[in-house]
């Protein structure tokens, strides 16, 4: 195996034995691969690497931060034995007098392209540290603009194109990086969010010229920590500071600088606990420097802010009492308008018991090109309390969003654009505007079935090309035409949305071209998470009942445990007698088993009728119809291996048919090559409240860590593994986490899954039911709903009947029946 796969092996162990794992072999074979791509000899072998290591990580999801995190803490060691230099100020005055003249010559001289690596200088009279100190100068100003018109993408690319020539001959390379991030952090405010990714990737081949590395892994480490992609962002720090290892002097501005990133890094991702050893770090270096001062004290009130800790507001006050929010301008009036704006919102009340809070924001406010600013323009629409302000705001960013590349991309760019769509949402919701509601809910699902950009990338240099600042028109310009369909299907169907907040649980249900709405106001994402912590165990369901006398009977103890699942169940929808139903998850509510949501009349969905759970409305709209030949099915248990409940489960579904309906594999090897349109797959099923779904076991000790290896390609998989059809909203990335979502991944268009533990007595049952409702011509999510009935009729408990979900596409059309 090569190093990623080594990686990729050491990572699944983690998950498997994450009570008792020692990551000191997965930190050396990173240590390996770091020293690869600090030895290469061109740049493509280094971006091509990097691009192998982040797929493997993301690749398994973000739960992998767990890992990256403690080996990230261990490499802050290599920061001790740096030598540290002095940083000193430039005493030459900039002539931007002279640089218009300048720049007109540059863009002459290069025909007007813009290009790193292939760049001639304009003529000049400026010797080199003044024409630096110049382009520096209007660098800075650039960052202080606040009018997006004269905000010019490809001027400020000069500025830096010339900064990068010139810095190595005045000692200042460091200087260049920090400030090709600061540009990027613009653009990114600016919602520029393609652009910045492309520019980072940019730096590597200038870091792989300069000798430098470390210094492009700043970038990209800073860079994808504001995008809150939290493993390329660990992955470049780990990185970063592994170039220390090649160099062994730093100056103390660029170190605080990258001290100040990882602190903005860990605030983000919320690991709070690991900031303290950060700014220790920071606070030996002694920097002189008022205004790395106040970016520091700017990233911890806003880890306080999201802390939700004890005493802020009043500390705050103390501090704006002896400290000037305008003291830098834009530079520091920006952060600070938002920062008090965000603590107003918090609180009113303690914000105005705090004279300096309300002063200072009324100074702030009065600053008219700060408050002319696109970023606190964007910021008071999207905080608005008027609908209408959201959805311009929320179409603004998602149109930008979409200009992503990379669904990786879209998953994080979501989770940054949550707090604009929580707020659609809770105003949506005031108001009753449905289409404001299914834009927030779709924007809270994945970005699954999106349209994104198609352009194709290489390992060269994207080239720049003119900006157009108008957003592009998407599905959610006009959302209830976009699901026009959806509404017209409804005379037949019953479509809900159910989503879960910080605050509430809400559902939407379409039924006859009319919407109407539930919201329950006494169960929130902690509620949710704790029933799913305290409950699930519960919904195991057990064949042969202790009873409590002799009077009792096997029914009425199933009896008496589904009322008790069903009452500690929350009322999440109005829904009551329905044909079928269609629902559409936020991956908020994705912890909770479909089945199991109740509606008003106290019946529970699974009850109700046939159920389905496309994973987004998007790729229900796209869904096509498929065939699926279900006269010759393939079955795979691993019953060689002598596990028990493997075998009962075995015999349990072979005994209902003949060899020639019936391919049967016992092998531990699961023979993907014999796959066909339907396969059952029997196996244990770990799952822990960290990871989820975390394991397929096939016998004791014994795992298999890559789901093609198990389940090949096929369309329809039945999966009698316990925990397979249970879901949790990713650490980070707005997406939901679950083996279903591998399954559909590999091709499949649907999966039938028990979302908690499955008793191997009811295979034989389910499957005998299934299959014939299928030959009868019913649907998939019809046979699961009478496959379950069957169940119910011999096992009348919820954990038994209720387990066993589709996920996917719906639209199966027998073979027997396609004409």
């Amino acid at each position: 195996m090569n190093i990623y796969e080594l990686i990729d092996v050491e990572l699944k162990k983690i998950i498997l034995h994450s009570d008792n794992y020692d990551a000191t072999e997965l930190q050396r074979l990173l240590e390996i691969a770091y020293d690869n791509i600090y030895n290469y000899q061109s740049d493509n072998e280094i971006r091509g690497s990097i691009s192998k290591l982040s797929q493997v990580f993301h690749a398994i999801g973000d739960n992998t931060v767990v890992a990256l995190l403690f080996i990230l803490m261990e490499k802050l060691n290599n920061i001790n034995g740096v030598k540290i230099l002095n940083h000193h100020q430039m005493n030459v005055e900039p002539a931007l007098d002279k640089l218009t003249s300048y720049l007109e010559s540059d863009i002459l001289t290069n025909l007007g392209e813009f290009n790193f690596l292939n760049h001639k200088k304009g003529k000049t009279t400026l010797g080199k540290k003044r024409l630096y100190t110049t382009v520096l100068s209007m660098l800075k100003e650039h960052l202080k603009n606040t009018d997006q018109e004269n905000d010019d993408v490809n001027i400020v690319i000069i500025l830096l194109i010339n900064m990068w020539q010139i810095s190595p001959k005045v000692d200042r390379l460091y200087e260049f990086y920090i400030m090709l991030c600061s540009s990027l952090h613009k653009l990114h405010l600016n919602k520029k969010s393609q652009i910045v990714r492309d520019l980072a990737e940019t730096s590597l081949l200038l870091g792989f010229r300069d000798k430098k590395l470390h210094y492009s892994f700043y970038v990209r480490m800073a860079i994808y920590s504001r995008q809150f992609n939290v493993i390329d962002s660990l992955l470049s720090a780990h990185l970063m500071i592994h170039g220390y290892n090649y160099t062994h002097q730093e100056n103390e501005m660029f170190l605080s600088k990258l001290l100040l990133e990882l602190t903005i890094l860990l605030r983000n991702f919320r690991l709070y606990p690991f900031v303290d050893r950060i700014i220790q770090i920071h606070n030996q270096l002694n920097i002189n420097d008022p205004y790395d001062k106040h970016q520091f004290d700017m990233a911890i009130f806003n880890m306080r802010l999201l802390m939700d800790s004890g005493g802020l507001f009043e500390s705050v006050n103390e501090y704006l009492e002896d400290n000037d929010a305008l003291e830098f301008d834009v530079a520091s009036g920006l952060p600070w308008l938002v920062f008090l704006l965000n603590l107003k919102r918090k609180n009113l009340t303690k914000f105005e018991e705090n004279p300096n809070l309300s002063r200072s924001l009324d100074k702030l406010e009065k600053h008219e090109r700060l408050c002319k600013s696109t970023v606190i323009m964007d910021y008071r629409k999207a905080m608005s309390s008027v609908v209408q302000d959201n959805k311009e705001e929320v179409q603004k960013s998602i149109s930008n969003i979409l200009k992503s590349r990379d669904f990786t991309d879209v998953n994080y760019e979501l989770t940054m654009l949550q707090p604009v769509v929580n707020n659609l949402l809770k105003n949506s919701l005031k108001s009753l505007d449905f289409e404001g509601i299914l834009i927030a809910h779709a924007l809270s699902s994945g970005p699954l079935g999106f349209e994104i950009n198609s352009e194709k990338t290489s390992m060269e240099l994207i080239p720049l090309k003119a900006d157009v600042y108008l957003p592009s028109p998407t599905i959610f310009n006009d959302y209830l035409d976009h699901i026009s369909n959806l509404i017209e299907e409804s005379e037949q169907s019953t479509f809900l949305w159910a989503g879960c907040c910080d605050d509430f649980s809400y559902s939407v249900c379409l039924k006859k071209k009319k919407f109407s709405l539930h919201k329950n106001d006494n169960f929130n994402i902690k509620d949710l998470r704790n029933w799913e912590s305290t409950q699930t165990e519960l919904l195991a369901f057990n064949d042969q009942p202790n009873l409590s006398s002799i009077l009792d009977s096997n029914d009425e103890y199933w009896y008496r445990e589904s009322c008790d699942i069903i009452d500690n169940l929350p009322i999440l929808t109005d829904v009551y007698e329905e044909k079928n139903i269609i629902l559409f998850r936020d991956i908020n509510i994705s912890y909770l088993p479909p089945n199991l949501i109740k509606t008003t009349s106290g019946k529970l969905l699974g009850d109700l009728a046939p159920l389905h759970i496309p994973s987004t409305v998007e790729l229900y709209i796209k869904g096509n119809s498929f065939t699926a030949d279900h006269k010759l099915i393939k079955l795979w248990a691993p019953a060689d291996e002598g596990d028990f409940a493997i075998n009962i489960a075995y015999d349990k579904i072979q005994g209902f048919f003949d060899d020639t309906s019936l391919m049967k594999i016992s092998s531990l090897n699961p023979r993907i090559d014999l796959n066909k349109d339907i396969n059952i797959f029997i196996s244990h099923g770990g799952k822990d409240s960290l990871y989820g779904f975390k394991s397929i076991s096939p016998a004791e000790g014994k795992y298999f860590i890559n789901e093609n290896d198990v389940f090949g390609t096929g369309k329809i998989a039945i999966l009698f593994i316990c925990h397979s059809g249970s879901s949790k909203s990713a650490m980070f990335a707005t997406k939901v986490d679950g083996l279903v979502s591998k399954v559909l991944d590999l091709g499949y268009q649907c999966v039938v899954a028990p979302a908690w533990s499955y008793n191997v007595t009811l295979t034989g049952i389910w499957t005998r039911s299934f299959i014939n409702a299928l030959n009868d011509g019913n649907s998939i999510s019809e046979s699961t709903f009478f496959a379950n009935n069957s169940v119910r009729d011999t096992y009348p408990s919820v954990g038994a009947y209720a387990a066993m979900h589709v996920f996917g596409n719906d639209n199966l059309i027998s073979s027997d029946h396609k004409h």
